[in-house]
């Protein structure tokens, strides 16, 4: 079946559209942003796969064209722009809530028209809000989303929902977790970036890592088995739930993070800043959460993450070595 993957082209996109390609899915990655040099490349030679359509997610009759030329039959919405920050929130809000609320809102209305076997609404753990950190979280914890990003989501989540209800649309909606791997970067839509690029770098230059209380933690999750977990749930023949997370459950702390990142950088080094100091402010955590609940996912999908922390990260710096070697 041919899949329709908007953001395409972003983090999370392009991996969802390597696992499909992979796997000998035709794919149709719509974004706003064409595909560079360094995603051709991740893509490799399940690229032949692929069909890159540049359009906004906000234009539907690009949307609703895509779909028709290239006989979609199932949707992964991915697009959005993950405004996190302060300074993106002032910048960007009315943006921001254009491409994530009435962007999904329009991309659904595309895709009813083309009667598909199924659209995965691509979420997020932010919309949890504040939690206990030791208490992981169940699909069933209710949203109580803080900021401008994780209350969008929630937003679109919830009018997604409502969307197939009334239109008897098969919809399921897939709630991330903080992935990390090849290709994060902010090309105009992803605002706030995980440690993990910011620390190749450093720890490439052999600079000194500025970091908060060790403790710190998520559950950082390999961006490959976030793909993977979104496809099962795409795949799935009969899914028992309408609602997915996407987490290996594993809650990661700076510290283990950091004994990691030794590994492939013994002679990195670190520094702990107190709180209101200059840490690296992809670790300043507005809000604290307990880590995704991945059980049903588990059994429903039958699936299990393929990366713990340490391979995740082996596979990350191979591909940012070889990256870094090629650029120069």
């Amino acid at each position: 079946m041919r899949v329709l993957v908007t953001g395409g082209t972003g983090f999370v996109g392009i991996h969802v559209v390597r696992v499909l390609a992979r796997a000998g899915r035709r794919v149709v990655a719509l974004d706003a942003n064409g595909p560079d040099a360094l995603a051709r490349r991740f893509l490799g030679d399940a690229a032949g796969m692929v069909t890159f359509v540049q359009a906004d997610v906000r234009d539907r009759g690009a949307v609703g064209r895509a779909l028709e030329v290239h006989r979609v039959e199932e949707v992964i919405h991915a697009a959005a722009i993950t405004a996190n920050r302060i300074e993106a929130e002032l910048a960007r809000f009315a943006e921001t809530v254009d491409v994530n609320v009435m962007g999904t809102v329009g991309v659904l209305e595309a895709a009813r028209e083309h009667s598909p076997r199924r659209v995965v609404h691509v979420s997020s753990g932010s919309i949890y809000g504040e939690t206990d950190p030791r208490t992981a979280l169940p699909e069933t914890a209710p949203g109580n989303p803080f900021g401008l990003y994780p209350t969008t989501k929630w937003a679109g989540e919830q009018l997604a929902r409502r969307y197939a209800q009334i239109h008897e649309m098969p919809l399921a909606v897939a709630r991330l977790t903080l992935p990390f791997g090849p290709l994060e970067r902010d090309r105009g839509a992803r605002a706030n970036l995980s440690p993990f690029p910011g620390w190749l770098r450093a720890a490439s230059a052999e600079q000194e890592l500025t970091v908060p209380d060790l403790s710190v933690g998520r559950e950082y999750t390999y961006a490959e088995d976030v793909a993977r977990g979104i496809v099962a749930v795409l795949d799935t023949p009969r899914l028992s739930f309408d609602a997915y997370n996407i987490s290996n459950g594993v809650r990661t702390t700076v510290g283990e993070i950091l004994e990691a990142f030794r590994e492939h950088f013994p002679a990195l080094r670190h520094r702990v800043v107190p709180e209101g100091g200059t840490a690296d402010p992809a670790l300043r955590v507005r809000v604290e959460r307990g880590p995704l609940d991945p059980t049903r996912l588990f059994t429903d999908c039958g699936y299990r993450p393929t990366y713990d922390l340490k391979s995740g990260l082996a596979a990350y710096v191979r591909w940012w070595r070889d990256a870094e070697s090629t650029a120069t």
